[in-house]
């Protein structure tokens, strides 16, 4: 047997390779400009371990020099009402609950600069981003007066900015050793025990406790549950306030502060621990039911010479695409709202991301929403086209 990685959250020993997939898209984030490239997209492998002992999973043939997050790279779901809302009172409910209004945030990993404009548009004086793949030309002169954006990584070294508030969205999943990069964090912060951190991540448990099979893709490195989250925090000297579920369930938040001897959090508890290896045990068979389920939904299309569209063009879309060969000989286009997806081509099955407006014209007989939490927003769009096709959504 091959050793075993000790857990990249608490370092612990006895995990356990539960699932294994082969020649998957390396990142779903990245579109090719042409469907040659596409169908040629870098892939690799994914090996999930589960560690007991804090309830971490991750993909320990996760490289993170294959992932090339550079400007090209768009993720953002800023285009969606739901999601806007979503952070837009995700942002009031830290400015009420901290007393944070008028202060300094500090966002890592900012990308485009959509959450810092939010920050500011909430309440907060000042927004400082750090992102090595920013565009500087993405902010306004007016956002200049109080954005101000750092192209490259942050770290210890930012001892100075001394922040009121650090964030951080979907971006901890893709750092390998997360442990490291906490610690740096901690260690920037070393003057200013009273900042609140709030980060963001997919829930990586959702894909065990719920069963959404299409979530498990080598992009993120590290499948985070509230345990796991919370026990990260915890060992490197963060007091977690609170972890919430967001999004229906589908990302987790955790907010913390320095702390000298921080306590464990409730979400750490043996039972909740104990029923997330249950599920992570019963993963792989309900993986194969999934593929077999979606693999005869798709024959049944094709038996009836159905054209079938997908609407959402990230993750799900891909993972489905990737698993269920039925699916990719059936769905020529994908439906996505972001206009910087639109015109691509999705990583190793070559389908084209069009906007709404194409969908208009080529009127499906199906749509899929690839996303559950946007099934409502997806159906009244479709709806708004004049269109009337069978709906349906991923589960």
């Amino acid at each position: 047997m091959p050793n075993v990685p000790p857990c990249p959250v608490c370092q612990g020993g006895g995990a356990r390779c539960f699932f294994s997939q082969h020649q998957v898209p390396v990142q779903c984030g990245y579109l090719a400009p042409t469907r040659d490239a596409a169908l040629h997209s870098p892939l690799g492998d994914i090996t999930l371990h589960h560690c007991p002992g804090c309830g971490h999973v991750w993909n320990s043939s996760f490289d993170p020099d294959r992932m090339g997050f550079d400007p090209a790279y768009d993720f953002s779901q800023y285009h969606s009402p739901s999601y806007r809302a979503y952070v837009e009172g995700a942002i009031q409910r830290l400015i009420r609950r901290y007393d944070l209004g008028g202060k300094t945030a500090l966002d890592i990993a900012c990308g485009k600069g959509d959450f810092l404009r939010l920050l500011v548009a909430g309440g907060m004086a000042r927004a400082i981003g750090f992102d090595p793949t920013f565009v500087d030309s993405s902010l306004t002169a007016a956002d200049r007066e109080r954005i101000t954006v750092h192209r490259k990584f942050y770290d210890s070294s930012e001892r100075s900015l001394h922040p009121a508030l650090v964030t951080c969205r979907s971006a901890l999943q893709y750092i390998p050793d997360p442990r490291t990069f906490l610690l740096g964090v901690r260690e920037a912060l070393a003057d200013d025990p009273q900042t609140i951190l709030c980060f963001e991540v997919p829930n990586g448990a959702e894909p065990f406790l719920e069963r959404v099979v299409w979530y498990v893709m080598y992009e993120a490195g590290c499948f985070f549950s509230a345990a796991s989250l919370a026990r990260l925090f915890r060992d490197c000297g963060f007091q977690v306030l609170d972890v919430l579920p967001a999004l229906g369930g589908s990302h987790l938040e955790i907010e913390a502060r320095p702390a000298a001897s921080p306590t464990p959090s409730p979400e750490e508890s043996g039972a909740r621990l104990s029923r997330l290896a249950d599920e992570v045990e019963a993963f792989p068979a309900e993986y194969t039911r999934q593929v077999e389920k979606w693999s005869r939904r798709f024959g049944e299309f094709d038996q009836r010479r159905q054209s079938v569209a997908l609407w959402g063009g990230g993750m799900r879309a891909v993972s489905l695409l990737v698993n269920v060969p039925a699916a990719a000989a059936a769905v020529q286009h994908v439906v996505d709202v972001n206009p910087a997806r639109q015109g691509r081509y999705l990583p190793k099955t070559g389908q084209r991301v069009i906007s709404p407006a194409e969908l208009a014209d080529l009127r499906p007989d199906v749509v899929i929403a690839t996303n559950p939490h946007y099934a409502a927003e997806i159906r009244e769009q479709v709806a708004a086209l004049g269109l009337a096709p069978e709906f349906d959504v991923l589960g």
